[in-house]
């Protein structure tokens, strides 16, 4: 979600967010909402947050009714996407903006939403050749395949796939979920199980003339050329 949902409003937003203080403020969500509340992306694994990410686990109610509990209890709130915003005013450090994924599937989706290797390439690098691999798999069998962040593997005609490790096993990737929180850890198992060829075309599916990280990019696209070289 952007980070910038609440640019209009004249508050000062925090920036800058200690580890220790977003675990506090997932905690505080859980206490005040009263449901499970799962840190997303590098929100509670990296030093420092510029906000923070939650998925939140919902169940029959769906999530009208926790966005009626998210105005009840801030201020600020804006729907984005299939997603919210909030601004919570947290004593320690200021208003804070959080990031909320509802889910009924709230530790998958935490999953397909991981941050990455820290220090590493951002999680949706990790997430874009998820989606290569399923684009590539689809040209091999035919059926149309896709990944999706949150929302996991999805097959034409059936239900889509949540579930980590059943994600990795369609998509043939040889590794465990945990494992698989980044694109440096997976690059590595294809090429260590003997499928370089799968990476072959992702410099060019990842390259968009609307990327706004594109000198990132092509440290990531330098990054997977190498190990075809060495390999």
């Amino acid at each position: 979600m952007s980070g910038k949902a609440f640019k209009k409003l004249d508050v000062e937003i925090i920036k800058k967010i200690p580890i220790y203080d977003c675990v506090a403020i997932v905690k505080n969500m859980e206490n005040m909402l009263g449901k499970k509340v799962i840190p997303a992306g590098s929100t509670c694994k990296a030093t420092w947050s510029g906000d923070v990410d939650v998925v939140i686990q919902i169940e029959h109610e769906g999530k009208d009714a926790l966005w009626g509990q998210l105005c009840e209890k801030f201020k600020h709130t804006k729907r984005l996407g299939s997603g919210f915003s909030v601004l919570y005013d947290y004593a320690p450090l200021g208003f804070v903006q959080i990031d909320i994924w509802p889910s009924t599937k709230a530790i998958d989706d935490a999953w397909s939403l991981a941050g990455g290797r820290m220090g590493g390439f951002k999680g949706r690098y990790r997430n874009i050749l998820l989606g290569y691999l399923a684009k590539c798999k689809s040209a091999e069998t035919g059926v149309k395949l896709t990944f999706a962040s949150p929302g996991g593997y999805g097959e034409r005609g059936k239900q889509r796939v949540t579930d980590p490790k059943m994600i990795l096993d369609c998509l043939d990737v040889p590794c465990t979920p945990e494992e698989a929180t980044s694109l440096e850890k997976i690059v590595e198992v294809l090429i260590a199980s003997g499928q370089r060829d799968r990476l072959i075309g992702f410099d060019d599916y990842l390259r968009n003339p609307k990327d706004h990280m594109p000198e990132q990019t092509e440290r990531v696209i330098s990054y997977v050329n190498a190990f075809l070289l060495d390999n």
